[in-house]
């Protein structure tokens, strides 16, 4: 439905879209499911010689899970709770600060792999209102390493690793109004989300002195959003329409390059030459690199219709406004406006294993992002990149199995 689940959301799924809609499913429901991304996106360099490359996404498999249910008894049905998980099968979370001289895509390089937890919990006090509060979590990322060095000696002395993985909670809030049976008005809001990470690493070379290197920095950004949203079931028909309008605040991003400080003191080399010279010989630290991302407004509209009792077809699409300037300096992280329809078809049967005897329902689903070509045109002839251009497209496929016990 074009990813317009603001309002009519109803399962495990609102924790992430809206947590208030955690109530409207009065019933205990889990599911489980895939997807498998193929990127099919090019960058065209005019100078095929350039000693810089260029980087393109790989294709990612991602397995999901999620249940949510409603609390009875003193709670009568009025407070649910919901949970889900995303676990990419390539790499659990892969972190990648890529040189900012590389042409990438930014928000596609390594954004899907990211393990992400969702929890929720929806209320409902009066019979037209829902309120829903929620968290993301994902990690952060903090070590060091020292080594002691010995150059004549050809000698590893020390040897010091340590790496810590923090939980990083963000925040997600929803309401939800029915104003009429049949009608959801919806608003929502999820923190941003990143992994932060800081890497120090100290050598001690017995003939020249300390050697610091941090490699510090965010990655796997996503922005500040609030989303209003609407659902309306068309019994007579039947139909669900829905759609979203959401505000992400990507003019708050911050830089994606890895923020590298280099430091030698040269304290043993001057102590047996000049113990009276200063004791740092380099100090160093690289480019900071600014991004000028803009806010954006992505609208999104999606259909829904059961035509069968057993099956249940939807169609969606939403434009996503490019973020970031056509990269005519040195920095060379790429973005577009993209285009995003999206299929599904939903089968529900009883379980040929029997041991459900509520039916399960399949869900099959496939979106296709379409991005505009971009022309990147460099001012300096002499610019190590050259002038290029890029595009291309993005499969989603998707498989879901669900279930209400």
């Amino acid at each position: 439905m074009g990813n317009a689940q603001t309002a009519s959301s109803e399962d495990y799924f609102a924790a992430y879209y809206n947590p208030a809609n955690l109530i409207s499913r009065k019933s205990v429901h889990f599911g489980y499911g895939f997807n498998y991304v193929v990127p099919l996106l090019s960058i065209s360099r005019r100078d095929t010689s350039s000693a810089i490359p260029s980087l393109l996404p790989d294709a990612d498999l991602g397995v999901y899970a999620g249940i949510s249910a409603p609390i009875g008894g003193i709670f009568e049905k009025k407070v649910a709770f919901g949970f889900a998980i995303f676990l990419p099968m390539l790499s659990f979370t892969r972190l990648d600060a890529v040189d900012y001289r590389k042409p990438h895509f930014y928000s596609h390089q390594s954004l899907p792999n990211k393990l992400v937890i969702l929890g929720g919990i929806g209320v409902q006090p009066i019979e037209w209102l829902r309120v829903g509060l929620g968290v993301q979590i994902l990690a952060d990322l903090q070590g060091a390493a020292r080594v002691d060095v010995s150059l004549l000696d050809n000698r590893l002395d020390r040897k010091d690793i340590r790496v810590d993985v923090f939980g990083h909670a963000a925040p997600t809030a929803g309401l939800t109004f029915v104003p009429l049976d049949g009608l959801n008005l919806s608003l929502s809001y999820r923190s941003a989300l990143s992994l932060r990470y800081e890497l120090p690493i100290r050598a001690f070379i017995e003939e020249i002195g300390t050697l610091d290197i941090r490699f510090s920095g965010t990655s796997l950004y996503t922005p500040h959003q609030l989303s209003v949203g609407a659902s309306w079931d068309i019994s007579d028909l039947p139909l669900r329409v829905a759609a979203d309008v959401t505000w992400a605040m990507w003019s708050l991003a911050p830089s994606p390059a890895a923020d590298v400080t280099l430091a030698v003191d040269g304290s043993e080399l001057f102590q047996q030459s000049d113990p009276t010279s200063p004791g740092t010989i380099l100090d160093a630290r690289s480019a900071t690199v600014q991004i000028d991302a803009r806010d954006t407004l992505t609208p999104r509209i999606g259909f829904e219709s059961v035509p069968l009792d057993w099956l249940t077809a939807r169609i969606g699409y939403y434009f996503s406004p490019q973020r970031l300037p056509v990269p005519t300096q040195q920095a060379n992280y790429l973005d577009a406006n993209v285009h995003t329809m999206s299929l599904g078809l939903g089968f529900r049967f009883l379980d040929p294993t029997e041991h459900h005897q509520q039916p399960l329902t399949l869900d099959l689903s496939v979106q296709w992002q379409l991005f505009d070509t971009v022309h990147v045109d460099k001012p300096d002839p002499n610019d190590p990149v050259g002038d290029y251009k890029a595009g291309g497209s993005i499969f989603n496929f998707g498989l879901d199995i669900r279930h209400d016990f």
